[in-house]
């Protein structure tokens, strides 16, 4: 059986066209062109030529992050803020400066903490410029978390659910403790369950963060 022809390679004229294809230069390409052409030689002889898609250096986009319409006063902001909601807002300078930049004639206040009804709308209190200072925050949450709660109210918001009612009642029992006296003591429990238990031991306000309204902001508390 009479073998098929092999085609034989020599290796010194392989590494002679290694040399020659490197020593060789592309075409310029005309202005605005974005391919690069050669020329390849076939067994047959004939040439053919096609194009030669230049690489590009691909860089990533860059992710949209959308500014706030509002910046929070850095002495409220997320995780920067410290004040206890039990007590009344200290008196400082910065605290009569704009809560909010672009400053705002009142500001809507809500919290994943409670609900929904108990959100506060803060009006300017303590600035001639017409604007919501951070006393103004700090004063109107105090105030709005001394709320008393009645017996619908009580039965209403603290669900169904019999652990939560006791931690209620836990941290109402721990405020009343904490009256420097007896009477203020008595005088603090009689006058029952308030806003502010029903953030149980979480009652320091961390922050604000604004949210899609220009006007609303979400406070946390830890």
């Amino acid at each position: 059986m009479a073998k098929k022809p092999t085609k034989h390679v020599r290796f010194s004229a392989f590494i002679k066209a290694l040399d020659s294809a490197d020593s060789t230069e592309l075409p310029k390409t005309k202005k605005g062109s974005q391919h690069a052409h050669y020329t390849s030689h076939r067994d047959d002889g004939q040439s053919s030529s096609r194009r030669v898609p230049e690489t590009r250096r691909y860089t990533h986009p860059q992710p949209y992050m959308p500014k706030p319409r509002t910046q929070v006063h850095p002495a409220l902001t997320y995780g920067a803020a410290s004040f206890d909601l039990r007590c009344a807002a200290p008196g400082y300078a910065a605290g009569y400066e704009p809560a909010v930049f672009p400053p705002a004639a009142y500001l809507r206040l809500t919290t994943p903490s409670l609900s929904s009804a108990w959100d506060v709308t803060v009006y300017p209190q303590s600035s001639r410029g017409g604007y919501v200072t951070v006393l103004d925050v700090l004063n109107a949450l105090h105030l709005s978390l001394r709320g008393h709660v009645g017996r619908e109210e009580y039965e209403h918001y603290s669900g169904f659910s019999e652990k939560t009612r006791r931690q209620i009642l836990a941290a109402f029992e721990r405020r009343c403790q904490t009256r420097s006296s007896m009477h203020s003591y008595g005088g603090e429990k009689r006058s029952g369950i308030r806003r502010v238990d029903f953030l149980q031991d979480r009652m320091r306000l961390i922050g604000l963060a604004p949210t899609e309204r220009a006007d609303k902001f979400v406070y946390y508390v830890s």
